[in-house]
């Protein structure tokens, strides 16, 4: 599991965010609203044993979200994956919890 996931503090240098291009700031919102939606959909997916519909979601939550500059998104997104690869649910759920706490507490930064 990568290092900068485990660790239960997120530093506010993590949670202030300048995306890398100014062009996507707009599409920032929607963005983090449907990433909100995705963790409620994992916590359901979680719930009811579906680790491969939820492998994918935290795929495409580590693949997206450098795009936008949110690279502890991303690193999250990677831990995940690799938690529920392994089955290991005590893993996935803390990991899960600091995603939502992140996407509760990131803030974005005009360019």
């Amino acid at each position: 599991m990568d290092r900068r996931s485990e660790g239960k503090r997120t530093s506010d240098h993590e949670l202030l965010v300048t995306p890398p291009d100014p062009s996507v700031l707009p599409l920032l919102p929607t963005f983090l609203a449907r990433c909100r939606e995705r963790v409620a959909t994992l916590e359901r997916l979680l719930g009811s044993e579906d680790h491969a519909s939820a492998r994918a979601i935290a795929h495409d939550l580590a693949g997206s979200g450098g795009s936008f500059g949110l690279e502890l998104l991303s690193s999250l997104g990677r831990s995940l994956e690799t938690a529920l690869q392994a089955r290991d649910r005590r893993a996935a759920d803390k990991v899960l919890d600091r995603l939502r706490r992140y996407l509760e507490e990131v803030r974005i930064l005009p360019a």
